[in-house]
């Protein structure tokens, strides 16, 4: 396949990105049934489930693989996908909205865009629409949001999902923001429709968090399921400790869905992430950056919480340690050690510390364990599944946010800055070493550099590049290269991206 390609001091990290991209090639897109379909897992998991399925694609995009991604993106606005009888159709419904705008975002193909956005437009609607319905028989609480159907996923309980709430919400935001600046006239006419409503969305969702965040805790603890009939029509939580329950489980695969959203109050800026997020670290949530899942750790969702992460350290270099120890952390136990292929749930204890407890449980585990002992696995008491596609595509999607990372304004749109290798190891930045990334789409253009270390030899690193701008690109360009020398103090370098140019930074 063509596209974005790197040469990198690390072999561990470029075969990670051509195993991943392999993968997603294998596992993610299949014929059965009579046509094709996306695939979330490779064998007992060959399913569409919805929020997983959009990993792939975005991942796509990234990384140049614009034919495929598109492909993959209009599989999930098709009606089979988008039916609203399906259980998963409220998360479905945001998913395949962010997927579709992503790639035209980073494709810039408006001829595309068009013929997708009938389909965008609807889902649109359709969020606006269903989340006024019944409102003199809802809750004060939950009117104004989607309507009570399930927590979601395995957790078929009937609650309000604050979660799928805010999928739907990121979905509008990212369709009229495509609308507005790729379609055609016809389409930007809807823009300002969508925008309003996604304002009002934004403006529920964050008066909703206010009023059910439970301050009793530090930090607040925020429900995702609220008004559960299971619960006796309460709210879900607070866990003291989150894998000591069904619901605490699931709670912490949700938060990180939810940071990934990139949703943000109008009013409290960081309001709920750095809650979700604290909660998650301060209440069993983690472990060295990933989620736990019971006994085990369930990395496919890592996404979320290692995105985050990555986020701060593009803002600040000081949070630069912590975002990539998460995503090392991410190579060396979310993935099998030869493939790399990434399960859904992985050991943790006792696998990880018992060589002999690791091996029965490997020959004990059914691989097909979902025709023989699925309560096992969703009760946590087994420890891996199968090679997950959407997990490569989770992967990859860090490993580009690693590499280089858009800027983003209050609603998570890219607002016309970009990151060069903001959370690289800094050996890579050593005496003799080169960074090669090539025809890398960004939100703006596409970006190639080559960088070089005479960190010791000159006190000195150098970087080559070359930008092509989309044509008629209009958005300010803030562009900064990072530089963390081993032992040394970190350089930004900001550069303007003209056609092509040098960066050179002294030490």
């Amino acid at each position: 396949m063509a596209g974005a390609q790197v040469r990198l001091p690390s072999l561990a990290w470029t075969e990670r990105v051509d195993t991943w991209l392999s993968q997603i090639e294998a596992i993610a897109r299949v014929r059965y049934q009579g046509r094709e379909r996306l695939s979330y897992g490779a064998y007992f998991y060959q399913a569409y489930f919805g929020i997983e399925e959009a990993w792939p694609p975005m991942a796509l995009a990234l990384w140049g693989r614009g034919e495929e991604a598109k492909r993959q993106a209009a599989i999930m606005l098709e009606p089979e996908n988008l039916d609203k009888t399906n259980v998963h159709h409220q998360s479905r419904n945001g998913a395949a909205a962010i997927a579709a705008a992503a790639i035209v975002r980073y494709t810039r193909d408006a001829s595309w865009l068009e013929s997708m956005a009938p389909a965008l437009l609807e889902g649109a609607r359709w969020t606006e629409r269903v989340r006024e319905e019944n409102a003199a028989t809802r809750s004060p609480l939950t009117r104004g949001l989607l309507p009570p159907h399930i927590y979601g996923g395995d957790v078929r309980d009937p609650a309000t999902s604050l979660y799928a709430t805010a999928a739907c919400w990121r979905g509008m935001v990212e369709t009229a923001d495509v609308f507005r600046r790729f379609g055609s006239p016809e389409t930007a006419a809807d823009a300002g429709e969508l925008d309003a409503a996604a304002a009002r969305l934004r403006k529920r969702i964050g008066d909703v968090i206010a009023e059910v965040a439970d301050r009793g805790t530090e930090p607040p603890f925020v429900p995702l399921a609220l008004e559960l009939p299971s619960l006796g029509g309460r709210n879900e939580g607070p866990y003291d400790q989150l894998t000591g329950s069904r619901l605490g489980n699931y709670w912490n695969l949700f938060a990180p869905s939810f940071l990934e959203l990139r949703f943000s109050s109008p009013d409290r800026a960081g309001v709920p992430n750095r809650w979700l997020f604290g909660y998650a670290e301060t209440h069993g949530g983690l472990w060295a950056g990933l989620p736990r899942f019971y006994t085990g750790l369930d990395a496919a969702y890592a996404i979320g919480y290692i995105s985050e992460l990555l986020d701060r350290s593009a803002q600040d270099v000081q949070a630069r340690p912590q975002a990539l120890a998460a995503l090392q952390s991410y190579f060396l136990h979310a993935a099998s050690r030869n493939s790399h292929a990434i399960p859904e749930v992985a050991g943790l204890f006792p696998g990880r510390l018992d060589r002999g407890a690791y091996e029965q449980l490997v020959r004990e585990a059914p691989w097909s364990f979902g025709m023989y002992d699925a309560y096992r696995y969703l009760d946590g008491q087994i420890s891996f599944t199968e090679p997950l596609g959407s997990g490569a595509g989770a992967a990859l999607t860090m490993v580009r946010q690693a590499l280089l990372a858009e800027t983003r304004d209050e609603f998570g749109l890219p607002d016309g800055g970009l990151v060069l290798l903001p959370t690289v190891p800094g050996e890579w930045f050593a005496e003799g070493q080169e960074i090669v990334l090539e025809n890398f789409p960004t939100a703006y253009g596409t970006l190639s550099v080559k960088v070089r270390s005479r960190i010791a030899s000159a006190r000195e690193i150098t970087m080559e590049y070359r930008f092509e701008p989309f044509p008629g690109e209009r958005v300010r360009r803030e562009f900064r290269v990072r530089f963390v020398p081993p032992g040394g103090r970190p350089v930004e370098v900001r550069f303007d991206p003209a056609e092509s140019g040098t960066v050179r930074a002294k030490f």
